[in-house]
């Protein structure tokens, strides 16, 4: 093999791998929320009202996450730490775990591999999950389902909370 054949290879190695790790992280990573359809109500604890799945990551259950009900109760801002229940893999399963009384908003937000991700879900009259909606990874913006492609921030609650 001459250098130069030597060179051509390398170089043809060195684009393949870089091909190869570009195909390895596509299609991103994000949120999917939705209520559970009744069917399914077996596989998930009782009185489950929402699913969160991360999705277009190679392991989700590797996703970093969390939760908060964010609400004004009496005129006094609240924010209340939920608990997910990972239900099956790369399924968490979230309950209610905040009052009846004021408003509120469920704060969504994920981390894998140093993408972030957000999910706003606002919540009815009676402080329910809407069970019609659903939000995927393709979805920017519904009813009660608001996905950011980064982590959300005090400002995106506080403007959920007014409107």
């Amino acid at each position: 093999m001459t250098k130069r054949t030597i060179n051509a290879t390398w170089i043809a190695i060195c684009v393949l791998l870089t091909s190869a790790a570009g195909v390895a992280l596509a299609g991103g990573f994000y949120l999917e929320v939705e209520a559970p359809r009744t069917s399914d109500a077996a596989k998930y604890p009782t009185g489950t009202m929402l699913l969160v799945r991360p999705v277009g990551c190679h392991d989700p259950s590797a996703a970093a996450i969390s939760a908060t009900a964010e609400g004004i109760v009496e005129g006094q801002r609240k924010s209340i730490a939920l608990e997910l229940k990972e239900s099956e893999k790369g399924v968490y399963a979230l309950t209610r775990q905040w009052p009846t009384e004021g408003r509120w908003v469920l704060a969504i937000n994920g981390a894998y591999r140093g993408a972030e991700r957000g999910v706003l879900v606002r919540l009815d009259a009676g402080n329910l999950v809407q069970p019609e909606e659903k939000a995927s990874a393709g979805e920017h913006q519904r009813t009660a389902i608001k996905t950011e492609p980064r982590k959300l921030t005090s400002a995106d609650i506080d403007k959920a909370l007014e409107g």
